[in-house]
């Protein structure tokens, strides 16, 4: 009898129920900025990396294992501009010397959600993690300052790149009805890419961060 439960149990468990899903979200994303180019960036211009936090939107597809595993695959977009100047230095007539700084990340992430209480409850915990790539746009262009001859120039330097990293989550999902959710999630980004383009003497590029998002599921 209690060969056969366990067997019984864990056909319950593994068995798909066709609770697929699909989510929309929208949040907050704040790169964490720990690396060389940030550091030099931030000790040069009047900025802090905290003004690269900005909106992001995101789609995602769940693929149930069974009631407590779901496999997750998804796509953010981030993009943010921030308008800058030297700080510790203008031009002869008092002027600033001004530059935009652009970065723009999209992770795309494939992972796993588990949900340790089961998900077909009105309130529902969970916890994802998995990997990532990490496709990036980083430009500069504006006014730049030439420190061998002290010539202002104006120009435009640009990187694009992939990273590769790992991403972990939390989060909470509210059942209105059977197939309609809204949701709360916390997400971390784990990444480092290597510069290239004009930035390829800074060696690695920080593109860690972490999301605060929300949104809606449609299960099916």
């Amino acid at each position: 009898m209690r060969t056969a439960a366990l067997i019984l149990g864990t056909l319950l468990v593994t068995v798909p129920t066709e609770a697929n899903s699909f989510s929309i979200r929208l949040g907050l994303f704040s790169p964490r900025g720990e690396s060389q180019l940030w550091a030099e960036n931030v000790g040069t211009f009047d900025y802090s990396v905290n003004d690269f936090d900005s909106l992001f939107a995101g789609v995602a597809f769940d693929v149930e294992l069974n009631e407590y595993v779901d496999i997750e695959m998804g796509v953010d977009g981030y993009s943010r501009t921030v308008a800058s100047r030297y700080r510790d230095f203008v031009r002869d007539d008092g002027s600033e010397i001004v530059q935009d700084i652009r970065l723009r990340v999209a992770p795309i992430i494939l992972g796993v959600r588990f949900f340790p209480a089961g998900k077909f409850h009105v309130l529902v915990p969970y916890v994802s993690g998995g990997l990532g790539l990490y496709l990036y746009e980083y430009r500069e262009e504006g006014e730049f300052i030439d420190f061998e001859t002290s010539e202002i120039f104006g120009a435009v330097f640009y990187d694009r790149g992939v990273g590769a990293g790992l991403y972990a989550a939390a989060g909470l999902e509210a059942s209105l009805t059977p197939g309609f959710l809204v949701f709360g999630e916390f997400r971390r980004h784990f990444v480092r890419a290597e510069h290239g383009g004009d930035f390829a003497s800074f060696g690695d590029f920080d593109l860690g961060a972490t999301q605060l998002g929300f949104g809606i599921t449609f299960r099916f």
